[in-house]
């Protein structure tokens, strides 16, 4: 062995025994009692708090370190609050040389099974961390320091003792680098990456500066790709409502009415300032959703949201959410203004919609309804939120129906609704809305400048509208609608409504054909189908009295509206109307039309009426009836075959009175009371004359067909009959009287009595083959009056003569002929 070779192995061994010493010395001197009374007196005064540990050792020469198992220590805070800390083991792994040439490199600092406690804080809410696993190292990185750290954390706890309610955060961890300069005074990191379970992921980076000063921090929090169903069921598991958080009661589900079945969210965002002075802190960033898929439980289709939101210290906006629902499309931006960084100041939204009808309608599980069409609505405004909470009831905001006025005239809205080539269908019903397409301004709560056209049953229809507070009375009726249900008599309804709106429209048109509903309730009605009034429906409910609107929209129709309206024609089995002109104005369910004028059968009509919708299930309708020159044939006709037996022109007045309903037939229950008169007409008695000239051998052919210079009467509608009260018919062939009543369905009951004067009775043939008969009839005067009765039915009527009065006047010129013979005896 050379000389060299043994200088190196001397000094050698020489170390190793110099290492070995000092270990030996190092585990003497600095036993576990040394070790405690060094080193805790040192934490305690470092943390102010009283520090408990089971057992502490050294490790050397192989690196420095310390290990420390059930480590504890209890400090209260200024705040009077408790912080409490235990751990089943502290690892602390140092580099020796680092630490004796003062440039620490620390190897690694663990920490197993750890566990923090704040108590007794004032807002009543202890904060527990379970389950802190955490792994610590710091390198020298030039003239600064490089420290990794790793993290994990099982449980994050907020309980509130008082109220028994508890939030727990599982499975958070913390992993990544930092680095910081040699005094400490500034750290920075490219990106630490935190977790919570395996919902969200979030990449921090950024820096703080001077640290012991004025602590400058520039943070960035970066997260993409987040699934947000898993993240919102588990956000609303939580037991927030237990917390006093400000959900006034509400289970946190009611807040959200609508099911999230995918997508996903990522946000970014960066705080930067001054941590001593919030005021100099700001923030930035935005949230961004993609193909977010939403389902409201009314509408059972999914809605998908695209788009990003901005942030920033004074604003929360975004230029436009992309929503997609089937063939529909919306774009919708909002923004909010915040004051001081605390307070929502205002509100701004804006929307463009392009809709599909018939995705909606199909959305809202509508049976029986084929619809389709196109919407375009474009809106934006802005308001408080204490205002635009008022706007509509909802589970956040207790609202009345006169904070849902104030609040819409104070929101700024503007915009426009079109309704392009909408066409309905619904089964069973014959009217049928072919096109449809109207245009409407939005200002506030009301409609304005509505105009539009539309083909029923292929009949053109033009009409113009304003509606004033027409949003408020909506709102309302939602309201009211929520708390109580629709009553069964809405006329209570619309006397409450505090939100009275003011609607005006006008409505013109070529033709109504009714003649198809007529024929759909008439095989109702024989099918047994309908229920009449009182009567029990197939749910058990009085259809007579319980029966409510189609929709809250027509009752707010009926508050406060006045109208008019121009057709051309209405079409019903009993007859055409034409040129109908109305003006009228409905009241609280009332309306009152002054006047309808209209021509009917050959003349002219003038209508008052007055008409009663507060009880749907009953509607009685009232009316002053004033025509001139009415064609007594077409009109009589097309309700009685036996009305074609006159032809003349008419003028009738009548106070009329008409019930409908469900199950209630309009003919059976309309009333009515007037008077009638013409000049110069026909009659066609052919049908009963012809039989009673055979019967008898009277020549009665001229009373068959003849001409009648006055028609006047009397006359009462009711129970469905037609009843004349002494009609005189006054003829060249004599003077009629007839008295008695058809019915709708037919029925004949009439007492005619006609009278056939001296002159006239010269004109007839045959007479003196009849004299016994003819004088039994004869009067007086010497006038035949023949008293004859119809009845049948008006398509084959049954006609006989009725001997009573003619008996009677017989047995009168006995006795008058007795009378004159004992005068010329005793004369």
């Amino acid at each position: 062995m050379s000389k060299a070779k043994r200088i190196v192995s001397i000094v050698i061994i020489i170390v190793a025994v110099l290492v070995l010493a000092a270990a030996v010395a190092v585990r003497l001197i600095l036993t576990r009692e040394r070790l405690m009374t060094l080193v805790v007196p040192r934490i305690e005064k470092k943390l102010d708090a009283s520090v408990g540990i089971d057992d502490i050792g050294v490790r050397f020469p192989f690196g420095f370190g310390i290990d420390a198992k059930g480590l504890s220590f209890s400090k209260v805070l200024p705040d009077s609050s408790t912080v409490t800390f235990t751990s089943d083991k502290i690892v602390f792994r140092a580099s020796l040389f680092s630490l004796i040439r003062r440039k620490p490199e620390i190897k690694k600092v663990t920490v197993d099974n750890g566990a923090v406690r704040l108590t007794g804080h004032p807002k009543g809410i202890d904060v527990t961390l379970e389950g802190l696993s955490a792994g610590f190292s710091m390198n020298p990185d030039g003239e600064a320091f490089r420290i990794g750290i790793k993290t994990g954390i099982r449980s994050i706890g907020l309980l509130k003792p008082a109220a028994d309610g508890a939030i727990n955060l599982e499975d958070i961890g913390i992993e990544g680098v930092m680095r910081t300069d040699a005094d400490f005074k500034s750290i920075s990191t490219d990106g630490l990456k935190c977790n919570w379970e395996d919902l969200v992921t979030l990449r921090v980076s950024g820096e703080a500066r001077k640290i012991k000063d004025n602590k400058y921090v520039s943070i960035n929090v970066e997260s993409r790709e987040n699934r947000l169903k898993p993240v919102v069921e588990r956000v609303l598991s939580l037991d927030l409502g237990s917390m006093g958080l400000p959900l006034k009661g509400k289970d946190p589900k009611q807040l959200m009415p609508f099911e999230i079945e995918g997508g996903t969210f990522g946000f970014d965002a960066k705080v930067e300032g001054i941590l001593g002075d919030p005021n100099e802190m700001g923030l930035s960033g935005t949230i961004i959703m993609d193909g977010v898929s939403l389902v409201h439980d009314a509408v059972k289709r999914p809605v998908t949201v695209d788009g990003t939101i901005g942030l920033s210290d004074h604003r929360v906006d975004t230029d436009g959410l992309s929503i997609t629902f089937g063939r529909s499309r919306a774009t919708v931006g909002f923004g909010v203004s915040v004051a001081n960084r605390k307070k929502i100041e205002t509100v701004s939204f804006r929307g463009d919609l392009d809709l599909d009808v018939a995705d909606l309608v199909s959305a809202l599980d509508v049976k029986d309804v084929e619809v389709s069409g196109k919407a375009r609505i474009e809106l934006s405004g802005q308001g408080r939120p204490d205002v635009l909470t008022g706007l509509f009831p909802s589970p956040a905001r207790e609202v009345t129906p006169g904070l849902i006025g104030w609040a819409w005239r104070n929101v700024s809205l503007t915009g426009r609704v079109e309704v392009a080539r909408l066409a309905a269908v619904v089964k069973d019903n014959p009217f049928r809305i072919s096109s449809f397409d109207a245009s409407a301004g939005v200002s506030r709560g009301d409609m304005t400048d509505v105009s539009g056209t539309l083909l029923l049953n292929g009949s053109p229809f033009k009409f113009t509208a304003a509606m004033k507070r027409l949003m408020p009375v909506f709102a309302e009726m939602a309201l009211r609608a929520r708390e109580s249900g629709t009553p069964a008599d809405p006329g209570r309804l619309l006397d409450a409504i505090e939100n009275v709106p003011d609607f005006t429209g006008g409505l013109s048109g070529r033709s109504i054909d009714v003649r198809p509903l007529e024929a759909r309730a008439a095989g109702r009605k024989a099918s047994g189908g309908a229920a009449r009034d009182g009567e029990k429906g197939e749910d058990g409910a009085d259809q007579g009295q319980s029966a409510s609107p189609a929709s809250a929209a027509l009752l707010v129709f009926l508050k406060n509206t006045a109208f008019s309206a121009r057709l051309d024609s209405f079409i019903a089995g009993k007859g055409i109307i034409t040129d109908i002109q109305a003006i009228g104005r409905i009241a609280d369910g009332r309306i009152h039309i002054e006047p309808v004028t209209l021509k009917y059968a050959g003349g002219r009509g003038r209508v008052s009426a007055d008409i009663d919708l507060r009880h749907p299930g009953k509607v009685t309708t009232r009316a002053d009836v004033n025509f001139t020159g009415i064609e007594a044939g077409e009109a009589l006709g097309a309700m009685q075959a036996l009305g074609r037996s006159v032809r003349g022109a008419f003028d009738c007045t009548a106070d009329a009175e008409l019930e409908t309903g469900p199950g209630i037939d309009p003919l059976d229950n309309l009333r009515a009371a007037g008077s009638a008169r013409s000049s110069n007409g026909t009659v066609n008695f052919s049908p009963f004359i012809a039989p009673l000239s055979s019967t008898t051998g009277l020549d009665l052919s001229r009373y068959e067909r003849f001409d009648y210079r006055k028609w006047t009467g009397s006359f009462l509608i009711r129970d469905g009959r037609f009843i004349t009260d002494d009609w005189k018919i006054g003829s060249p062939g004599g003077d009629w009287s007839i008295a008695g009543s058809f019915g709708f369905d037919g029925n004949l009951d009439y007492r005619v009595n006609l009278v056939i004067p001296p002159s006239v009775q010269r004109e007839m043939k045959d007479l003196a083959k009849c004299r016994d008969l003819v004088d039994l009839f004869r009067d007086r005067e010497g006038n035949i009056a023949l008293d004859f009765r119809l009845g049948g039915n008006a398509r084959s009527p049954k006609v006989f003569l009725d001997t009573d009065k003619a008996q009677k006047r017989a047995g009168e010129k006995l006795i008058d002929s007795i009378k004159k013979k004992a005068k010329d005896l005793f004369k």
